[in-house]
């Protein structure tokens, strides 16, 4: 049983190939949010919001900097966790926040690439009173900003994914006449905002693009990381190489994980 916010979704309407498979991805399906993007002129420092140049900024803090050029990196996103009510993300509060440095190009796996930054304990009620730095003159133009709209939605993992009910010798099969393997179909099909919707998103599945599932191991207990959010381009104007995502993963299996304090990245795209 879903929660309130996703009480009244379903999944879509299928194709005939994969109808039968219909119950399979009703048992795994996740309650998820996108986070739709509107332009505006300016945002609040307290709220989810994507680009602009007016982040949560504690003065004490500094602004984060690339190890490699030793230049101020490009605020991209901040999400208050307290917006999703609890359900289907990684945390019921706190405010994360990504930074990166497009001098270095998109390597997730290269930390001085991006920075994260996380704030466990942010409310924004409070916030206000916590003295604020500008921020500094950046050596690309800024994007955005974009307010944000979370918009509730069923979660279903993409094609050849590790935990996919579907198996990935079902998936290459052609199975009509127009000579489409069942991936092709699944992966496009609207509703599941797969391919066809690459929208930012927090919660649920990864939407990876590629047929291989590259979720990252948590550097401390070895486990499988917990998928946070992904970042796409669908309605604004942030390019993650052609088309694609930047994925955020965290891991808290044990005490000693060190959670969103300590992210984990992998990047895909066309």
């Amino acid at each position: 049983m879903f929660p309130t916010s996703h009480g009244p979704l379903k999944l879509p309407k299928l194709d005939r190939p994969l109808r039968p498979y219909r119950a399979q991805l009703e048992a795994v399906a996740r309650p998820a949010w996108l986070l739709r993007c509107k332009r505006k002129q300016s945002s609040s420092r307290f709220v989810t919001h994507f680009g602009g140049s007016t982040p949560f900024a504690p003065r004490g803090d500094g602004w984060p900097e690339c190890g490699e050029h030793r230049q101020p990196m490009q605020f991209i996103f901040q999400i208050d966790f307290a917006d999703f009510q609890g359900v289907g993300t990684f945390a019921d509060r706190g405010l994360l926040q990504f930074f990166i440095c497009h001098a270095c190009g998109l390597l997730p796996q290269d930390s001085f690439r991006w920075r994260c930054r996380w704030y466990p304990e942010f409310n924004r009620d409070e916030s206000p009173s916590i003295p604020q730095m500008d921020a500094p003159d950046l050596p690309i133009d800024t994007i955005g900003p974009y307010a944000v709209r979370p918009v509730p939605f069923l979660s279903v993992p993409a094609p050849y994914a590790v935990d996919h009910p579907i198996s990935a010798e079902r998936f290459n099969e052609r199975v009509n006449d127009d000579d489409e393997c069942l991936w092709f179909i699944y992966a496009n099909t609207d509703g599941f905002c797969l391919e066809t919707d690459m929208y930012n998103r927090v919660g649920g599945y990864p939407p990876w693009i590629q047929p291989n599932d590259e979720t990252p191991l948590c550097p401390v207990c070895g486990q499988r990381a917990q998928f946070v959010a992904a970042l796409g381009g669908e309605d604004n104007k942030f390019e993650w190489g052609d088309d694609g995502y930047w994925y955020i993963f965290a891991c808290k299996a044990t005490v000693g994980c060190p959670g969103l304090s300590r992210p984990l990245m992998a990047f895909q795209c066309h």
